[in-house]
């Protein structure tokens, strides 16, 4: 009998204790499955015990399904394998913690789609997008879940493990067939056949021509009240050959509905509306967002074809144009709708970048009415906000009536709190006056299941019935859909810190970033570590929850010392700042997570210290080459770095360079600058490891410039002590001094080491929040960034020689959310050179972090798929970083070189 995964210590708890919804609720433990029977034999334990059952998948909810007192049931660890296809029938077979991206990556291959497409899409899975009938933009056209699901296998009360419809007529379904088919012309009558539709239990096509019942349609929308979906089948269609988007502006509701009037007679695949003020909290400014933002209207129309040749889409094309061409916003190229469609998918993200007290909380937040009613809707909608004095943004998929609308609370009051439930309560009066539904795509939850009753006054009973015969003992999602005890408010257990003690400016302002994160999931998809791990604990929000228990006294420093060494999911963050640009809330998690790391180290030992002195190392191994880089080189020297230090013996460490050139004369005293002067702060790996190619060349390359190269005095920039844990005020303070004179003299800092410059421009403030206002980033630049500035001096610098060499570029980590990549590419493609830009894919090196015996395989794992990349392209690779330099060469058959050394070469000619 394999072990028996099962998590009980308080900081895991508390990790799953929270999602992508505003609520919390501690769980009494996690359970990891491994196959059937270990489900079955949880749902033994609950019986005999009376515990709650929470099978959960990615956590991206949005209302609150996924949170719960019991245990958690996590199916995304072991029952995320894709288990068969039939190229025939087209249907493809997966376990429900499998993720909808990798189910249409694999289709892909076989040029089909699997249609339904959640803003979640590339990290939620299908199990849970078939626990609540997930649409998205595309349901207009092709449907949502329930409308592409074979078959489901699903475990009962009872241990049954049942593939339905095959076996819808087994004998446990006799009395609830009864019941019905007693009330089939209420439910008839009754519920609406929308598009549509995730409020309480799934009636539609619930009954066939023949008089058969369809369970199966029961499980979908039924947020894992009734059974535990484990396997699912999808029927898939081919993917549409050609596509094309077109971009509407509309001035108020009323046109919004004559426009969507005419455009759903044209069968469109989507029609999203969006509030044009959503652009401006995003942040991102683009030529088409400038367009949008300077044109006096309030919202536009996004709107998307797919056909299966050119053909139709040019004659659907010439039509569009013709019809709407006063309404049009023309795009310069085709990824300017893309762009627009990627920043309405994560709408609700960005609407989370600011960080006033005053947060969106999504209380209201997937109302569906027949657009026809928009207007009626919205202004029954902005009265209630006007009572209660709320303000919000509202988005959607227009065409299928589904409305997404984030609404701001000051949710740490109580005040607040309180309006918050009466305005849900009264906007869902509304709603259902109307003849709208509580939730056109993200389910009840905590959030609705409430007022499911007044929704459904006479199916509520029959929903009950249902509940009854297949949870009698109440052990799955309890108070979910059917909410046994109505005193409950959900607005009691939330997410936030609520703690109003006085915090200092510093706890405040990481208690501010913290609560930003809204627990969207996103970095399910994008972080290093998950990905290595595929571990719920290693993402990056669960990082953040845990800061913010530590914070809120809610977790001690004790419970990040157990046994499944909760500290270690906080070491995992390697520091590449991914974050900083995926993530739609703008939390760039890696900045607060040194200091929590800094919190929980605060023990480290004096051997980790000397490790991270990198120029203390650096400094000893460059005074005693050659015999330095021959003791590295020994069997013996490997034994001692792996026992001793705990680095692997299969990575090759770089040799130590000696300087071979009068480095003193450009050292100068900083009151006594010389004309032209750019300073230089070289970092470790050019000052001990690469003194030629990357150090010299930096030298010469800004002298040929007519520049006055200048060393300074200054201290490691610490970024690899700050990914340990390890203090480094002292040096960061005596480095920031001498920054300060030097933009006070208006004089330039280069670098040719992204993080070094990332540590200084990005953490640094984090250290000190005084130095928060200095201009780091206008005055410390990347040495290509600064050469971009005075390009008219590249134009000259042309390789002559023709068989120059072709190069591939791998963008480190910390070059992201800047231009230094452009940079690079630029100026050596106009210098003659050919570049292939490599994806943003992080190598897996993370300074040491892939150093280490502990480490390696994860970070080989993390840097797989760029490493195959490399391999395929077979030229030389460049990049900055001199730790990915380290990873390249130990993991494919190129060899990579600072890109400096290229600009060199040119000069040495």
């Amino acid at each position: 009998m394999h072990k028996i995964d099962i998590l009980t210590d308080k900081a895991s708890k508390y990790i799953y204790s929270r999602s992508a919804s505003i609520f919390s609720n501690m769980p009494e433990g996690v359970f990891f499955p491994k196959n059937i029977e270990d489900i079955k034999n949880i749902i033994n334990y609950a019986k005999e015990n009376k515990k709650n059952l929470v099978f959960k998948g990615a956590g991206t909810s949005r209302s609150g399904q996924d949170v719960n007192k019991g245990i958690i049931v996590d199916m995304t660890r072991y029952f995320n394998k894709i288990i068969s296809f039939n190229k025939e029938t087209k249907e493809l077979t997966a376990e429900a913690g499998v993720t909808l991206k990798k189910v249409n990556d694999f289709l892909k291959k076989t040029d089909l789609f699997f249609p339904p497409d959640p803003s979640s899409g590339d990290y939620c899975t299908i199990g849970g997008m078939c626990s609540n009938n997930s649409g998205g933009a595309r349901a207009l056209k092709y449907g949502v879940m329930r409308d592409y699901v074979s078959s489901l296998k699903v475990i009962l009360d009872n241990n049954q493990l049942l593939n339905l419809p095959l076996e819808n007529n087994n004998k446990y379904f006799n009395k609830l067939k009864e019941v019905l088919l007693t009330n089939k012309e209420l439910i008839t009558k009754n519920y609406p056949l929308t598009i549509k539709n995730s409020s309480g239990y799934n009636f539609k096509n619930l009954f066939s021509q023949k008089g058969k019942i369809n369970i199966q349609n029961l499980f979908i929308s039924s947020e894992g009240t009734l059974g535990a979906i484990t396997e699912i089948t999808l029927k898939a269609i081919p993917i549409p050959k050609c596509r094309k988007g077109f971009i509407l502006k509309a001035q108020n509701i009323n046109d919004i509905i004559k426009l969507v009037e005419k455009i759903k007679t044209k069968t469109p695949e989507k029609i999203e509306l969006i509030d044009k003020e959503i652009f401006l909290l995003s942040g991102r400014r683009t030529q088409i967002i400038d367009k949008i933002l300077s044109s006096k209207f309030q919202y536009i129309l996004l709107v998307s074809f797919s056909e299966e040749n050119n053909q139709k889409i040019k004659i659907i094309e010439k039509n569009f144009l013709k019809e709407f061409k006063n309404n049009l916003i023309i795009a310069e190229n085709e990824s300017d709708y893309e762009e627009l469609f990627k920043l309405r998918k994560t709408a609700a993200g960005y609407i989370h970048k600011q960080r006033e007290n005053k947060k969106p909380i999504p209380v209201i937040e997937d109302l569906q009415v027949e657009f026809t009613k928009f207007d009626i809707f919205k202004d029954g909608i902005n009265k209630i906000l006007e009572k209660f004095n709320v303000k919000a943004f509202f988005f959607g998929h227009i065409g299928d009536g589904n409305i997404h609308i984030n609404t701001f609370f000051d949710i740490k009051k109580e005040s607040d709190r309180e309006i918050a439930v009466k305005l849900k309560r009264e906007a869902h009066k509304f709603i259902i006056s109307i003849g709208g539904n509580l939730s056109g795509e993200h389910g009840d939850g905590k959030l609705r299941s409430i007022d499911l009753p007044l929704l459904y006054p006479e199916l509520y009973p029959i929903f009950k019935e249902i509940k009854n015969h297949f949870d009698k003992n109440r052990i799955f999602n309890k108070n979910n859909i059917i909410v046994d005890d109505i005193s409950i408010n959900p607005f009691d257990n939330l997410r936030l810190n609520l703690n109003t003690q006085t915090h200092d400016n510093f706890k405040s302002f990481y208690i501010s970033e913290i609560d930003a994160c809204n627990g969207c999931g996103k970095c399910r998809n994008y972080c290093p570590a998950f990905k290595a791990n595929k571990d719920e604990r290693y993402t990056t929000r669960a990082r953040l929850t845990l800061f913010q228990g530590l914070i809120n006294n809610d977790l001690t420093l004790n419970d990040f010392n157990n046994e499944v060494s909760i500290k270690e999911t906080i070491n995992s963050c390697i520091g590449c700042h991914i974050c900083a640009s995926e993530c739609p809330t703008g939390v760039d998690a890696g900045k607060l997570i040194f200091k929590l790391k800094e919190i929980l180290n605060k023990e480290y030992n004096k051997l980790d210290e000397i490790i991270k002195n990198n120029a203390l190392i650096g400094t000893l191994g460059q005074s005693t080459v050659p015999l330095s880089n021959f003791i590295l080189k020994t069997k013996l020297s490997k034994t001692i770095n792996k026992k001793l230090l705990g680095f692997s013996n299969k990575i090759e460490l770089p040799k130590f360079n000696k300087i071979n050139f009068d480095i003193e004369k450009y050292f100068y005293n900083i009151n006594t600058l010389p004309e032209n002067a750019v300073v230089y702060f070289s970092g470790c790996f050019a000052n001990y490891y690469n003194t030629e190619n990357e150090f010299y060349a930096t030298i010469k390359v800004l002298e040929y410039f007519g520049f006055s190269p200048v060393l300074l005095n200054f201290k490691c920039c610490g970024i690899t002590k700050l990914n340990k844990g390890i203090p480094i005020k002292k040096d960061a303070t005596y480095n920031v001094e001498i920054f300060k004179k030097l933009i006070e003299k208006k004089i330039y800092t280069v670098t040719t080491s992204p993080s070094c410059r990332h540590a200084m421009i990005d953490l640094y403030p984090f250290l000190n929040l005084e130095w928060s206002d200095i201009k780091f980033s206008d005055y410390i630049l990347d040495i290509f960034t600064f050469l971009k500035k005075n390009e008219k001096m590249i134009k000259n610098l042309k390789n002559k020689n023709k068989k120059a060499p072709k190069l591939q570029y791998h963008p480190p980590c910390h070059t992201r959310n800047t231009t230094i990549s452009k940079d690079i590419e630029e100026i050596l493609t106009k210098v003659g050179y050919e570049i292939e830009m490599l994806p943003e894919n992080c190598c897996g090196m993370a300074g040491t972090f892939g150093m280490y015996e502990k480490n390696i395989k994860k970070s080989q794992k993390i840097g797989k798929s760029q490493f195959e990349l490399i391999n395929e392209n077979k030229n030389t690779v460049i990049t900055e970083c001199g730790t990915c330099q380290i990873q390249i060469n130990n993991n494919t058959n190129q060899q990579a070189i600072h890109p400096i050394k290229y600009l060199y070469d040119l000069i040495k000619k």
